[in-house]
């Protein structure tokens, strides 16, 4: 019963962080403040999931089968807006790095900012290991 309170908060709080992003505007890599199309929110609700998992676990996700598992405890529509996610992250051919923990971070030395859990085949988007998604501007 412990477990499944837990989790019910943790994936509450992926429900209502998803928008608490800081933004550097100037920069040429834009951290969101809300997301600016359904592409880079599924991407919050994955890296939220990603760090959750990491931090209950105490371990990284090995594949999205963990991700997908992280969040069947939850509400059958935060279950429904997690799963979304998963699949439009997937469909879009995001290259993940698995097995990502704090501990890891902490070895080599990377802030969790800094640490890329997920990117597009463009190199144009990158999911940190924070939540944070970053988004290249375009050189026009």
């Amino acid at each position: 019963m412990t477990r499944l309170f837990i989790s019910g908060l943790l994936f509450a709080g992926l429900i209502f962080c998803g928008g608490c992003r800081k933004t550097t505007p100037d920069n040429p890599e834009t951290i969101l403040t809300s997301p600016a199309d359904e592409e880079e929110a599924a991407l919050q609700v994955v890296g939220n999931l990603y760090g959750f998992y990491a931090a209950y676990h105490k371990k990284g996700p090995a594949g999205w089968d963990d991700l997908k598992g992280a969040s069947s405890k939850a509400t059958a529509s935060a279950q429904k807006e997690a799963s979304d996610a998963i699949q439009q992250v997937q469909a879009a051919g995001f290259k993940m790095t698995w097995g990502v923990d704090k501990p890891l971070l902490k070895k080599e030395g990377v802030k969790a900012d800094d640490y890329v859990i997920a990117e597009s085949a463009d190199g144009r988007r990158k999911l940190m290991f924070s939540g944070n998604v970053k988004t290249k501007k375009s050189e026009n």
